[in-house]
């Protein structure tokens, strides 16, 4: 069965008045399709390189057609180019996306949607994340919920741009700052993903990620798809590697790193413990301490 939901053609005529393609890219590319509850469904589009969402009904198996009226903007639910990588996934009714926020695709974004808790976002003026990172999955757990994406690392000053594959996390109960960060994540947290071989140039692009529960409810694995920036020979390889969710989440209690706002670099942070530590699960509002870490974890690599 087949329901159309295409962009309007107002949204198509502004598109290619924007020097996008009317053959290619000015179309509705569907990029977010959940199961919201047993009577609808919850879908997102690039709607023409302005995001749109909508809920489909579903009446005795069969999906209603789409109204007009009932779509809704979908910035920061959807990216504007069908080009551009994304996740998404609907955890207790609400939408946790990793997506690009602008038309540009210059601002990505972690953002929490419907559902009864409060819309959460990334603040993009502390650049939690770097402009050009590329989302390729999200994964649900207990209290969190897991971003896995790859970016360019402004923590390493080298004369080539260096990509560098990240998890970020953010929890499910985080209502935002009081103050400082209001309808901003205050849980946010990234750490690094190494994955490589001794003697060999390291996988940094991760492409995808999945979790592979184990036979012990203790010990889940993440099984990530990585590639290299660099090419030996005329050859290119890929690997897998696997991230237990335990290693994940003691990276995440560790040490971490810090922006000097007047030097714009990362380092790590030396000074006295904090309680509630940065990006600390917590059932009431965080006002007053940093929220941006970033680790490193290491593992084992299986090859592919």
């Amino acid at each position: 069965m087949q329901i159309p939901w295409p962009a309007s053609d107002r949204k198509k005529s502004e598109c290619a008045f924007k020097k996008k393609s009317n053959e290619t890219q000015c179309f509705n590319f569907i990029r977010v399709l959940v199961s919201y509850n047993v009577t609808h469904l919850y879908t997102c589009g690039t709607f023409a390189f302005s995001p749109a969402c909508t809920f489909i009904e579903l009446q005795d198996s069969y999906l209603l057609p789409i109204s007009e009226d009932k779509v809704m903007e979908g910035k920061g639910q959807s990216p504007f180019d069908p080009a551009h990588k994304h996740t998404a996934v609907l955890v207790d009714g609400m939408l946790y996306s990793g997506t690009m926020n602008n038309f540009l695709g210059s601002e990505p974004i972690l953002m929490r949607t419907l559902g009864s808790q409060p819309v959460l976002k990334t603040d993009n003026f502390l650049r939690w994340l770097h402009h050009d990172a590329s989302f390729v999955a999200a994964i649900p757990s207990t209290q969190v919920v897991y971003f896995f994406f790859e970016e360019t690392a402004s923590e390493f000053d080298f004369f080539e741009r260096l990509h560098t594959s990240r998890v970020a996390r953010v929890c499910k109960n985080d209502v935002g700052g009081e103050k400082l960060l209001q309808k901003k994540w205050t849980t946010f947290l990234k750490a690094q993903l190494l994955c490589s071989q001794p003697g060999q140039l390291p996988f940094n692009v991760i492409r995808h990620a999945v979790l592979l529960p184990a036979d012990s409810p203790t010990a889940p694995h993440i099984y990530a798809v990585f590639t290299s920036q660099w090419q030996v020979g005329r050859t290119r390889s890929s690997a897998i590697c696997a991230f237990s969710l335990l290693d994940i989440e003691r990276v995440f209690k560790g040490k971490y790193k810090e922006l000097n706002k007047e030097t714009s670099r990362w380092t790590t942070y030396r000074g006295p413990e904090t309680n509630p530590r940065p990006g600390s699960v917590s059932t009431t509002p965080h006002t007053e301490h940093s929220l941006h870490t970033h680790n490193v974890h290491e593992k084992t690599p299986i090859m592919a």
